[in-house]
């Protein structure tokens, strides 16, 4: 996941405030696929956007609640799921910013 995917992620962080990455078609996510979402996480953050996480699969979904990362990191049964949720919060006027994510620490 990490090196093919994120990639563009990274990029993306730069010219988009809010991201979804949409991981239905995910079939293996370790803990460098946590350390690559870490990372986009806390680009987006740093640079005022935000991250949520659609179709998460069972195993990542495992190492999120594990490392506590699920309580920053929104996810969503579906990518439509998700955007829906993050363009309802910013109708409502959200200005929540979390802190950056610096990995397991439960």
């Amino acid at each position: 996941m990490g090196r093919r995917v994120l990639p563009r992620g990274y990029g993306s962080v730069q010219s988009h405030t809010v991201l979804v990455l949409d991981l239905a078609v995910v079939d293996l996510a370790d803990s460098s696929a946590l350390n690559a979402l870490i990372t986009v996480y806390n680009r987006a953050q740093a640079a005022g956007g935000r991250l949520a996480l659609a179709a998460v699969p069972e195993r990542l979904g495992r190492l999120l609640a594990i490392t506590g990362t699920d309580t920053v990191l929104p996810a969503y049964p579906t990518a439509v799921d998700a955007i829906e949720a993050m363009a309802a919060a910013d109708a409502g006027g959200s200005t929540t910013v979390d802190a950056p994510v610096t990995g397991a620490s439960r």
